[in-house]
């Protein structure tokens, strides 16, 4: 009786998962439309990791911060499911692991096992409910939320429908609007709705991309989805080629577990449960930045992380958008106060190797900022009784097991890791420009699109750096000795919360500028690494440092216009910081070059070289299955980077030949698979996918006289000895 009245007053949330996983059971195994995919889905990625988080025991901790890791705790749970389950079969020569029943079975056997040892072990476990109090100007912004996020799901399709962009500008336009009048009146706004605001935000701009196209966009996209879908077809994980991307379970466990369990078309689960997963990582900021900013301060940080282009295109960057997901949970839970020493390090442990599983990139950067952190931390002693979680038995764990992964079972990322290194350090190449990414040589005022446009855009990325790393000096300054930073910039930074674990912050900052740095000076790494990428890693922690930058110069400003006499209302500071911060976000979604006429980005329009090398037509995707259901295996196929990709990821087929003029003409027997834009530009893209160079012998082609197959656009030939 007493285990009873202690499970319903103490666990009574229990009874309803008992229910919802029951029902989560029959609409699975009966693949009920809809039914099947909701619950499905908050099966995978809640139930899971709440009951984990329940066992840790945590007291006073938010929802937000609750939703957060539990979300985190459920996804690593699936991979090491997945894991074992795959080992496991393996052993005993059974077949399809990775399938419907095994899952569900396995998930089961956890859920109740957790739910048991909830009962038994845990009390009490005190939780902070948020008691949400509507005032009218909560209501207000909250339907304007859900206005934008209509707005944006109707502009995709009118896009898609009528290629007229007109509709997404406006929604981009109404975003920077809301952040506007944000600023002005958040000392009105219930602080408890902010995690809501920034979500729906979120989701509004994430969403966008994938809606772009029925089928997978992208360039890597298209691999990754190969390595999802065979690991899917055959209900087991293995390595296929020893390449990076074996690596990375986040493409092939995770969506391979997802889908036994929805039951939904591949390529819509692929494209959208990326996305979704990542939507969450805003809140993440800014949980992160209010450890040591004020709440609204804190907002405009997480939205800076929300202007970045690799969150905007995430569809696009599967592995990649786990791996930053991850990362910023670890960051959390490093700075989290409510949380004991013992189980931060638990915690950072399991969402390291996360990382190390999802993006091999990412890991490196991950421990090189764990490297640096624990170094810096023995050498800055400010008298604090703070024992940093980062330990060197931590770092050589997770070094051991990251050398483990990469060169021992899966190989190719260790070999592309060393790779990098050996082109660093080449000194010929050292100054070149060629050794660099683009946006680096357009960051110097090179190779400029517009003089005006892009001229603008490179103001506001320098000042956007100027204020990233003046917030990190100072504070590190001042870190190092308090009377080496002069009361004249101390005193126009914001009021910071200097907690016991503002030590471990200020050297996480200092660490991000320094491999920002690194990745900029030397040769090759902007390229191997995707300077974009890395920025938006590094984000994670550095948005906060873009605020606290801009809120020192905003001060300055604001003193300079009082002692000029001029007028300045209280939300002056808020409104310069939410000013850089939404020309920031407009120029990175591309709103300025489209306003003057440019074509360069998929999110608004459908033309355009990016479009081309992205974009996959509904004559291509049939032309490559009928190419696959009748080719014959003996004769290879030959076709342009766009055409292989698109037959990896609509046919699986892997092995394609780049078309040359020299092959054409060769006596090889093959099939020639025209894409939608080579057939009606006469046009191939190159090897290196730098440009598009023109067909000289497709009169060749036509003499031939052997198409077999034909579509408006899409054709296939089949050549002859």
């Amino acid at each position: 009786m007493n285990t009873m009245k202690k499970f319903m007053s103490n666990n009574g949330l229990v009874f309803f998962i008992i229910i919802f996983l029951a029902i989560t059971d029959f609409v699975v195994t009966q693949n009920y439309l809809f039914l099947c995919q909701i619950f499905g889905f908050v099966f995978l990625t809640l139930i899971p990791g709440y009951l984990i988080l329940k066992l840790f025991n945590i007291s006073n901790i938010d929802t937000t911060k609750i939703f957060l890791l539990s979300v985190g705790l459920s996804i690593s749970i699936l991979i090491f499911i997945g894991i074992f389950l795959n080992t496991i079969f393996s052993l005993f020569g059974i077949k399809f692991p990775l399938s419907t029943v095994p899952i569900l079975i396995s998930f089961n056997i956890l859920i109740l096992s957790l739910i048991v040892l909830n009962i038994i072990f845990i009390k009490n476990c005190e939780i902070k409910r948020t008691m949400f109090s509507f005032k009218v100007i909560d209501k207000t912004l909250l339907i304007f939320c859900f206005f934008l996020l209509s707005i944006s799901l109707l502009a995709v399709q009118y896009l898609n429908l009528y290629s007229n962009n007109f509709l997404l500008i406006l929604f981009f336009i109404l975003v920077s609007i809301f952040i506007i009048i944000f600023s002005i009146i958040n000392n009105k706004i219930t602080e408890d709705f902010y995690p809501i605001y920034i979500y729906i935000i979120s989701i509004s701009l994430i969403l966008i991309y994938p809606l772009r196209s029925s089928y997978i966009i992208g360039i890597d996209s298209h691999s990754e989805y190969f390595f999802f879908q065979t690991t899917f077809i055959n209900h087991s994980w293995e390595i296929i080629n020893y390449t990076l991307l074996d690596s990375c379970l986040s493409i092939t466990i995770i969506p391979t577990i997802f889908e036994s369990i929805l039951q939904i078309n591949s390529q819509i689960l692929f494209k959208f449960l990326y996305p979704i997963l990542f939507s969450i990582s805003p809140l993440i900021v800014y949980i992160i930045s209010n450890n040591f900013i004020s709440r609204n301060y804190a907002f405009f940080a997480s939205f800076f992380f929300m202007s970045q282009m690799t969150f905007l295109i995430s569809s696009a960057q599967s592995r990649t958008v786990i791996a930053i997901l991850f990362f910023g949970l670890s960051l959390m839970v490093l700075c989290s106060k409510e949380i004991e020493y013992s189980k931060i390090k638990l915690l950072i442990i399991i969402f390291s190797i996360i990382i190390i599983f999802s993006h091999y990139s990412t890991s490196y950067i991950h421990l090189v900022l764990y490297v640096g952190v624990a170094l810096l931390s023995y050498f800055i002693k400010n008298n604090q009784k703070y024992h940093s979680p980062i330990t060197i038995a931590t770092i050589l764990f997770l070094f051991t097991f990251m050398y483990f992964w990469f060169s021992i079972i899966t190989k190719g990322a260790f070999n592309g890791a060393i790779s990098v290194l050996n082109n660093v350090f080449i000194i010929d190449t050292f100054l070149s420009e060629n050794t660099r990414a683009p946006e680096l040589v357009q960051l110097l005022g090179k190779n400029l699109q517009d003089p005006i446009i892009s001229g603008l855009n490179l103001i506001i990325q320098w000042l956007v750096l100027i204020c990233i790393y003046t917030g990190i000096l100072i504070l590190f300054l001042f870190l190092i000795k308090k009377q080496i930073v002069p009361k004249f910039f101390f005193d126009r930074l914001p009021d910071f919360n200097y907690s016991a674990f503002y030590r471990e912050f200020i050297i996480l900052g200092f660490c991000c500028g320094i491999i920002l740095a690194i990745v900029v000076i030397l040769p090759n790494i902007s390229k191997s690494f995707d300077i974009a990428r890395t920025f938006t890693i590094l984000s994670v922690i550095t948005s906060c440092f873009f605020v606290i930058g801009a809120i020192f110069y905003s001060n300055l400003f604001r003193e300079i216009l009082i002692y000029n006499k001029i007028l300045t209302p209280k939300y002056f500071v808020s409104v310069i910081i939410v000013f850089i911060v939404t020309l920031n976000f407009l120029f990175n979604a591309g709103i300025p070059h489209q306003l003057v006429g440019h074509r360069d980005t998929i999110i608004f329009n459908s033309e355009g070289e990016y479009y081309n090398q992205t974009i996959v037509h509904d004559q291509d995707h049939y032309g490559s299955i009928w190419l696959k259901s009748k080719m014959d295996n003996n004769n290879g196929i030959t076709t342009d980077q766009m055409g292989k990709i698109i037959l990896m990821s609509q046919a699986l087929i892997n092995q394609t030949t780049q078309f040359s003029e020299l092959l054409v003409n060769s006596n090889q027997q093959n099939y020639i698979f025209f894409t939608h834009y080579m057939t009606n530009n006469k046009k191939f893209l190159n090897q290196w996918r730098e440009s598009y160079q023109d067909i000289k012998t497709y009169d060749r082609i036509i003499e031939m006289n052997n198409k077999i197959y034909s579509t408006k656009s899409t054709e296939i030939w089949f050549k002859t000895m």
